[in-house]
This record gives structure tokens, sequence and C-alpha cells, in this order.
């Protein structure tokens, strides 16, 4: 069973859907910044971007269809992440919190 996720516009009080702002990174390919709690429990934060097929080598994926797959800018490499693990989300000016996560 799925769960929604939604997340809390800080600058105006808004609901939006993760499914909202996933189509809107993905079709534009704007640079977002991600706050996220890893597998072992440590808080870590990474500037990345979806659509990048540069480094691809094929082959299968090999992580769930539920995780994100992006390209993180700064250590230039692919990485995965449980969007229920997501605790903030920056794009554009504006900063998203994931009011739906659960320690």
């Amino acid at each position: 069973m799925e769960t929604t996720i939604n997340f809390k516009n800080v600058l105006n009080d808004s609901i939006i859907p993760i499914s909202s702002l996933v189509d809107k990174l993905q079709k534009t390919g704007l640079i977002f910044g991600v706050m996220y709690v890893k597998k072992d429990g440590e808080v870590t934060e990474l500037n990345g971007r979806f659509g990048v097929r540069k480094f691809l080598k094929g082959g299968k994926r090999t992580v769930p269809q539920t995780m994100w797959v992006i390209w993180e800018n700064n250590r230039k490499r692919y990485t995965a992440i449980d969007p229920e693990r997501i605790i903030r989300l920056n794009f554009k000016k504006d900063t998203f919190l994931n009011f739906s996560y659960k320690h």
C-alpha cells in the first residue's frame, strides 16, 4: 500500500502532493536541493537533478521503482533516494517540507 506524501510550501503554506513536484522537476530538469535521512539514520543534503543520461552504462535498474534516481551534481554520481525519507526539498527559491515524514 503506497502512502501519499504531501509537502508544504513554506512561503505560502500551500500543500502540494509529491507527484506534482516530481513531475515539475523531471519536465524542467531544474537543479534542486534535498535534505533526507539515509538508511543508517544519518541526515544528509545534496544538490541534483533528474534526467541526466550522460553517464549511464546500460543494464537493469537495481533499485525499486518507488525510489528516485537523481544525478548528484557535487559528487558527480547517481544517487537513489526514498521519497518517504525526504525532510526538505528546495528549488526556484521555494522550500517544501515533508510534514508526512515519520522518524
